[in-house]
């Protein structure tokens, strides 16, 4: 089933153009207003295993955000490395927002700890006593609910999948007038002492309202990004600009150059997936992805599609805008089978787009 509150990203898919898009990121829903394409970017093969984004910080930056409904839980975790740790410096890594209102940010301080903070005011437990290294990788998770009175365990930092922090039942993790957070930011940026520091992020997810694994941490995973191979079953959209596959397998969206198109209402468009070349233990979920507009006026409504061994569902009906736009959707189950994805299941699954009205 699909899980709207659920956004992965591997920032392999997109270049730091698509990132700036129309009303800032196009996949993310904005930029911070420091961030520039010179401070905040995708970075080509700097990722443990592809892209990262990259905050290049000596001033505040508040790099990128994406938006959710008003939820009270949030369960967020992302690869990270900084080159080096300025002693008169802290970086704020990530922080839940509320319209724009700091509420839970998790910041790394001078001296290599990490601190949850309820807007930069230090709550009991929030700091760790372990260190991060520089120029090394760590898998850091923050898990968090809203309220002027937390309970036990509901406010936890993970690195490493081991606990770093678990800040006291009875502590405030509430900043603003809500008990809740709309905002997801990463990157956020530092008050910085002297020098530049170099943040790389990638296999990032984001779990609004802990609706995926129970409230749980997933784990130290990998986000992988895959690109379409070969026509499926249902193939009713036209080709521009090259053969089917051709028009949608680029490895970052190319606008008109090539593309599919429609105009008949449930025709649908499917494409076999390259394969999992090492199946994991486990799957969390798999996303969704395309990058769509609409060419004249009125309105035009397209969803994701998947056919799985002859089941199908239709994910998230959107509105297109004149713009080129990323869209995405979290499907947590193989509509087959009603359980956890396989490797076996995602690669005889086939992924592509309806047009709806």
């Amino acid at each position: 089933m699909p899980f709207p509150n659920c956004f992965v990203d591997s920032f392999n898919h997109y270049s730091t153009a698509d990132l700036f898009g129309l009303g800032n990121g196009q996949k993310w829903s904005g930029i911070g207003p420091q961030a520039t394409q010179a401070n905040t970017f995708i970075s080509l093969g700097t990722g443990i295993a592809g892209n990262s984004l990259r905050i290049v910080a000596s001033a505040s930056v508040f790099g990128v955000y994406k938006t959710f409904p008003n939820l009270a839980t949030y369960v967020i975790g992302f690869r990270f490395r900084i080159n080096q740790i300025i002693s008169n410096a802290f970086q704020n890594l990530c922080g839940l927002y509320d319209s724009g209102t700091p509420q839970a940010i998790l910041t790394l301080n001078g001296d290599g700890t990490l601190s949850l903070t309820r807007a930069g005011t230090a709550v009991t437990g929030g700091r760790s006593t372990n260190t991060l290294n520089i120029n090394t990788w760590y898998y850091i998770e923050m898990m968090c609910t809203i309220n002027s009175s937390i309970g036990a365990n509901t406010w936890q930092l993970n690195v490493n999948g081991v606990n770093w922090a678990n800040v006291a039942a009875g502590q405030s993790s509430k900043n603003s007038a809500n008990s809740t957070a709309n905002q997801v930011y990463l990157g956020i940026g530092n008050m910085p002492g002297n020098g530049v520091q170099t943040m790389d992020f990638c296999d990032f997810y984001c779990d609004g309202g802990g609706s995926v694994n129970s409230g749980a941490f997933w784990g130290d995973i990998k986000v992988e990004c895959h690109w379409p191979i070969a026509q499926g079953t249902y193939s009713a959209w036209f080709p521009y600009g090259g053969l089917r596959v051709g028009c949608v397998n680029d490895i970052t969206p190319n606008g008109d150059t090539n593309f599919i198109a429609d105009n008949t209402i449930n025709d649908k468009s499917t494409y076999i997936f390259q394969p999992l070349v090492y199946p994991p233990a486990s799957i969390m979920c798999t996303q969704v992805v395309h990058t769509s507009r609409k060419p004249d006026a009125g309105t035009r409504q397209i969803a994701d599609y998947c056919l799985s061994s002859g089941t199908a569902v239709a994910g998230n009906t959107v509105s297109l805008t004149n713009t080129y736009q990323i869209y995405t959707n979290v499907l947590t189950q193989d509509p087959h089978t009603s359980a956890a994805w396989t490797a076996n299941g995602i690669n005889a699954a086939e992924f592509g787009v309806e047009e709806v009205s």
